[in-house]
């Protein structure tokens, strides 16, 4: 069963959502998230969600390509630090043997 059913963990919905609603404000705050958006603050957060991972016994996670990277001033920047953070995420699979289930990209959110 496990093979047919992949249970994974959403890098969005856990690491990066807010707890808000339409109707509320946000409800969560995190220690290793200082809401800035850098490439150091990135891998805090990377670290943090493969820590809760080994912890759970988690197998797969997920992620959308802004989820784990920032959105930086130019394309070009943007793409480098996406692949730094894909290496970055890369050693921390091979570290825990964590594998990514999916990766999707956000191509709706920046007017580019």
């Amino acid at each position: 069963m496990k093979e047919w059913l992949r249970f994974s963990i959403c890098f969005w919905h856990t690491f990066r959502g807010k707890g808000a609603d339409p109707f509320g404000f946000p409800t969560m705050t995190r220690h290793y998230d200082n809401e800035q958006n850098t490439l150091a603050n990135a891998k805090e957060r990377a670290n943090a969600a493969f820590e809760l991972f080994a912890k759970l016994g988690v197998d797969f996670y997920t992620f959308h390509d802004r989820d784990v990277s920032p959105e930086m001033d130019t394309l070009e920047e943007s793409n480098q630090v996406l692949d730094y953070m894909v290496s970055h995420l890369q050693s921390l699979q091979a570290k825990t043997g964590i594998k990514l289930l999916w990766a999707t990209q956000n191509l709706f959110s920046h007017p580019r």
